[in-house]
Formats: C-alpha cells, sequence, structure tokens
C-alpha cells in the first residue's frame, strides 16, 4: 500500500525567508558592482590610505589649504589625502580652474619666494593660477618656462638642480613653505602617489636656497 504525504500548505514565514535571502543576495551583487565601477577610485584611494598612513580630508564650501588660498576664486575640492608633510589635493574644474588639477604639496622649513617651472608641453599648471610672471629666456627654457615673483627667484629656479629632476609633464612651484608638485597630466591613483612622494624627496635637497623669500 502507496503512503499518501498531504499537500504541502503555503508558509508566510518560509515565503518571507526565501524574500529576505533574495532581498540580501541583489543587495550584495550592488554593493560590489558599485563597489568596482563608480566607487572603484575611492575603494583604490582608500586602501591605499590604509597602507601609507594617509587620512580623507574634507574641506567646508570655499575652505582650501595654503598656499591655494591666493587662486580666486577658490576651486572645490575632489579629493584631499593627508599625512603631514604631505598633501594630495584633486581639484574640480570651476571659474578659475579649466579642468581638474592633480597636485602633491609638501610642508617644507625653508620660506621661499614664489617661483615655478611650467612644461612647455602642457597647456595649463597650477602656476598659471598665481599671476607670476614667466621668464622664458632663462635657462632650460626647451623643457620649462620659468615662472617668478621676480626674475631673481625665477633665474635662482632655473639654475638649480631641481629643473634636471623634474619629468617633462609635472610642473614645479614654489611658494612660502611649500612645494607643489601639479601632475594633472597623469592619473590621479597610488602609483602616482609614490611616484611623486619619491620624487618630491629628490627635488627638496635640490632646492635653491638663494630662493628665499624677502
Amino acid at each position: 500500500m502507496i503512503a499518501r504525504w498531504p499537500p504541502p500548505t503555503f508558509s508566510p514565514l518560509i515565503l518571507l525567508m526565501l524574500t529576505s535571502i533574495l532581498f540580501a543576495a541583489s543587495m550584495t551583487y550592488w554593493l560590489l558592482v558599485r563597489r568596482w565601477t563608480s566607487r572603484r577610485q575611492w575603494v583604490a584611494l582608500a586602501d591605499w590610505n590604509r597602507e601609507q598612513g594617509f587620512k580623507f580630508v574634507r574641506f567646508d564650501e570655499g575652505e582650501i589649504p595654503a598656499p591655494l588660498t591666493h587662486i580666486s576664486p577658490r576651486p572645490r575640492i575632489r579629493f584631499c589625502l593627508q599625512k603631514a608633510p604631505n598633501m594630495f589635493l584633486q581639484l574640480d574644474s570651476s571659474e578659475s580652474l579649466a579642468e581638474t588639477l592633480n597636485l602633491f604639496v609638501r610642508h617644507i622649513e625653508t620660506e621661499l619666494a614664489p617661483a615655478g617651472l611650467h612644461p612647455v608641453t602642457a597647456d595649463r599648471s597650477v602656476i598659471r593660477l598665481f599671476g607670476m610672471e614667466p621668464f622664458p629666456t632663462l635657462r632650460g627654457a626647451d623643457r620649462f618656462v620659468t615662472f617668478g615673483a621676480d626674475r631673481s627667484a625665477a633665474e635662482s629656479l632655473s639654475k638649480s638642480s631641481a629643473a634636471a629632476l623634474l619629468p617633462p609633464d609635472v610642473a614645479l612651484l614654489l611658494h612660502g613653505q611649500h612645494m607643489i608638485l601639479d601632475f594633472s597630466a597623469r592619473p590621479f591613483d597610488a602609483i602616482e602617489f609614490q611616484r611623486m612622494l619619491a620624487l618630491s624627496d629628490q627635488i627638496i635637497t635640490h632646492l635653491p636656497i638663494s630662493v628665499a623669500a624677502r
């Protein structure tokens, strides 16, 4: 004799459990997709921050760190990663910026008069936002246009070894107690961060002392 089982009955609890599992799986999939697509840059930067000891820093509307306070109107900061004395900044395009700028800012002990090296192959750099005078006839004009608050500051920078160490697509700005490397022609990622840190270590030992602010 074959046993007959009663037909299964509808269970709201089982339906609720299955719905919850489906919802959790869908949310996990959505978060993973978002993590590796629209949020991929944030994730990569966060991973690098943890490894190197940098931290994300938020600025209020209109707030910007020195020496970029000299830029008017002030651009909006998209990303800021900081570990004293170093800072990585990505500035969004605004009224003062035609395009996004990628900057490395390092605080230095020496007070320097404004001077900079702008790559001849670049249409833009942070240097052009500081209203300094160009001196295209100074040494090294085949690779960089030298800018300065005056000719003495520009000439001292052009004669230093800093120009020889600087890659042709990276701009250098000295301003007060800050050294800025503009690497806007390159990606804003961990690989370039490591390169800028190493480059700054090399350049900082070849800064022109005679460019000290008067």
